[in-house]
This record gives structure tokens, C-alpha cells and sequence, in this order.
């Protein structure tokens, strides 16, 4: 297997370091340096200068704004985002609910939410996990009731990334309280701004605010918001987690070779090979943060008194090991817990 990259992917490396470098706002990359948040609007501000030079939604197909690159031209533009640093587009919209919808909605809903994802107009949150249906997601409670040319939702979800920005939800509900519970679910978007949404903040074991509760009370949201075919959105949701699967570049190695064997599990299939990265990108990441913590020991302060406003202008680096530490607890249970990746590999890799 010849993982050398050729003249034109390395000519397309420069170009892409070039933009980079004159284009990521100097206070945005001084901040991804030191290790601090960025706000919202600086994120934002950022996607959308992306967008303008047409990288926005790259890996979307070019009918609706993607760039047409090789999956090789993928890998070499992620590298490089990582490494200038700059933000990463929000995989909510870019890689989540907008693949569902270039897919499974009908060309109204792609002509009135694909550009605004793609420029970030609106910022959307996933409403999957709840309360008691983490792994076993297809157990959800969330109900949505139709009545006339509304549904009527109820329920609650949990470890809602981000929804303190978000203007949109994607939302798994059931309509069906009588199928089999992988059958009676839809998959509906529908305004963060909608009377009866309520976002109460969870602070986490670093202090930080990353994730929310969200309640639905008696939410109405107009039946054109759903998209797909009523209680298919268990389907949905399993091709959008097959597509965040492959975002993960922990392996370089194993990446690079799934990449070279795309297209042999048939078009539109995410590789079960996939479900390595995942495994293991999430087992490096956790054992990473943990090796600095042994080493700082009681140095690795648990927080950053100064906070993210830009006052601290020397803060000492190990400020942040202990809050990514705690963070990247979670990362084995996200984006489909190792324990279901390994089921994944069971059945579609080794054939038990």
C-alpha cells in the first residue's frame, strides 16, 4: 500500500497552510495555542470566512456547496486545520444534521436549512441521549404526538452539547408508542427559541459549562419539520453516527488505510473499520491527559481563575490539564460508546 502522498496533494497541502495562515484571525489562533475557549461569535466569525472560500461544508457533494476533493484532499485539509490551529467546522450542522437532510429531506427543507448551516446562520445542538437512554438510545422517551399539522413534544434530553448557542435542535422523538422501540422513532428539527424549551446548564467535573439539559413541555412544531419519513428516524440516526465515526483522525495510520480502502463497502457506507478509530482515538486520548496528570501532580490546577476573557495574558499552560483530563472522560462514550463500536467490528469486521 503506497501511503506517499503525490505532487498534487502536497501543492494542495500548501495552499490550504497558505490560506490558513493569512486567514485565521491572530486573537482566535493565540487562544487555540494557550489552550482557551473561544466565543461563539469567534468561532462564527471564523466558519464563515471558511465558507467564503467555498471550504465551509467540504466534504458535502458540490450540488450543494461541498468541494468535490479525494478523501486524501479530506485528510490533508483536517491535518492542517489541526495544526495551524483553527477551529473545526460545528459537526452538529456540517457533519450531522445536514448530511440527514442533503440525504433523506425533500428540496424544500434542503434549499431552507443547507446554506444557513453551511454559514453558520443558525447553530444547532443534538438532542439524542436522555435521561436513562444513553447507550441504549433506541429506549428514548421524548414523545411527539401529531395533532392536526403539529406535533405536540414532550420529554427531556441530557449532555446536550453546546445548546446555550444553539439556535436549532435535531431531535429524536417517538411517534409510535406501540412499535418496537428502534421502529417507532422521527427524527424532527425545530427552533432552540420555541415556547416550552428550557436549557438549565450541567457544570461538569473541570468547572466548565459544555453541556445542558433540555426540557420539552408541551414544545408545538410544525409537521414540515420532519424530516425523512415518519418513525424512520432510527435510520437516520444510525447513518449520522456512521458518518461522525470517520471524523475522529486519532490513528493516522489506520485512518490513512481506511481512507485507501473507501469505496469497497459500497457508496455511502461508512468502513467498519471506522469503529477502530474510534476505540482507539478515544483510549489514546484519555490515557494522554492522564499520563500529564501523573506527571504535574498537584500542579495540574483544576481551573482557570482568570477565566477565557483574554486578561491572562501569561497563563501558565498546566491550568488546562486538569479540566481536559476530566473532559476527555467522556470521550469513550460519545459519537457511540467503545462498547458498541466493538459490537460494530464484531458482526461487520471479523463476521461473529
Amino acid at each position: 500500500m503506497d501511503l506517499s502522498f503525490s505532487k498534487e496533494e502536497m501543492a494542495f497541502r500548501e495552499e490550504v497552510r497558505t490560506f490558513f495562515r493569512d486567514n485565521v484571525p491572530a486573537e482566535t489562533r493565540r487562544k487555540l495555542v494557550e489552550g482557551r475557549h473561544l466565543s461563539k461569535q469567534e468561532m462564527v466569525d471564523w466558519w464563515r470566512i471558511l465558507n467564503r472560500k467555498g471550504w465551509g461544508v467540504s466534504h458535502w457533494p458540490k450540488e450543494y456547496g461541498g468541494t468535490g476533493w479525494s478523501s486524501v484532499q479530506h485528510y490533508i485539509f483536517n491535518e492542517e486545520l489541526q495544526m495551524h490551529p483553527a477551529p473545526a467546522p460545528l459537526a452538529f450542522g456540517v457533519s450531522m444534521v445536514g448530511p440527514v437532510i442533503y440525504t433523506f429531506g425533500n428540496e424544500k427543507q434542503k434549499q431552507q436549512y443547507l446554506p444557513r448551516i453551511a454559514n453558520v446562520d443558525d447553530w444547532w445542538c443534538q438532542g439524542f441521549s436522555e435521561p436513562g437512554s444513553g447507550s441504549d438510545l433506541a429506549s428514548l422517551k421524548t414523545k411527539a404526538e401529531r395533532k392536526g399539522d403539529k406535533y405536540i413534544i414532550n420529554g427531556q434530553k441530557t449532555w446536550t452539547t453546546l445548546a446555550q448557542h444553539a439556535d436549532m435542535i435535531f431531535c429524536l422523538c417517538r411517534t409510535d408508542t406501540n412499535a418496537k422501540k428502534q421502529m417507532g422513532i422521527s427524527f424532527i428539527v425545530f427552533d432552540m427559541k420555541s415556547k416550552g424549551v428550557t436549557v438549565r446548564p450541567i457544570e461538569t467535573i473541570d468547572g466548565g459549562h459544555e453541556v445542558n439539559e433540555v426540557f420539552f413541555d408541551d414544545v408545538e412544531v410544525p409537521v414540515e419539520n420532519l424530516i425523512g419519513e415518519e418513525n424512520k428516524g432510527w435510520d437516520y440516526a444510525k447513518f449520522l453516527l456512521g458518518e461522525v465515526e470517520i471524523e475522529l483522525k486519532a490513528l493516522e495510520l489506520t485512518q490513512l488505510r481506511v481512507v485507501a480502502d473507501e469505496g469497497k463497502h459500497g457508496k455511502g457506507k461508512p468502513n467498519p473499520a471506522s469503529s477502530v478509530l474510534k476505540i482507539k482515538g478515544s483510549e489514546i486520548q484519555q490515557a494522554t491527559t492522564e499520563l500529564l496528570m501523573e506527571v504535574i501532580g498537584p500542579f495540574a490546577a483544576p481551573y482557570d481563575v482568570h477565566g477565557d476573557d483574554g486578561s491572562n495574558e501569561t497563563m501558565d499552560w498546566t491550568a488546562q490539564i486538569a479540566p481536559s483530563y476530566f473532559n476527555n472522560r467522556k470521550v469513550s462514550i460519545y459519537g457511540g460508546s467503545n462498547e458498541i463500536q466493538r459490537n460494530i467490528i464484531t458482526k461487520a469486521v471479523l463476521g461473529l
